[in-house]
């Protein structure tokens, strides 16, 4: 839910559009839509940047449940040596792990 364009997602509205019942759906329609999935603590999510997605859907009156794991947090204690290398999800995927790691995650 991170979205897109950040000066267009600071209204009340998310930037979200997706296809409902064979209809486009914005904003509202569309967070509606995934409230149940948003909000049910019995699915585990994983998110990037959790802190901030909770905080947009807060506002948006949508109480997240299910938090599972953050991969921004879990990359930064991996690897906290980053420094102008970021970790952003576009940045982390540029990045390829020692064989040695992949070996510990079972890969």
């Amino acid at each position: 839910m991170t979205p897109v364009d950040k000066q267009a997602c600071e209204s009340e509205v998310p930037c979200l559009t997706m296809r409902v019942g064979g209809r486009q759906a914005r904003g509202r329609q569309v967070l509606e839509a995934f409230r149940p999935f948003f909000e049910d603590a019995r699915i585990k999510k994983v998110w990037h940047n959790y802190s901030f997605d909770r905080h947009v859907l807060k506002r948006m009156g949508v109480w997240p449940g299910g938090f599972a794991g953050d991969t921004m947090h879990m990359a930064r204690l991996w690897d906290s040596s980053r420094k102008g290398k970021g970790y952003s999800l576009e940045d982390l995927s540029r990045c390829r792990p020692p064989a040695s790691h992949l070996l510990v995650l079972g890969f």
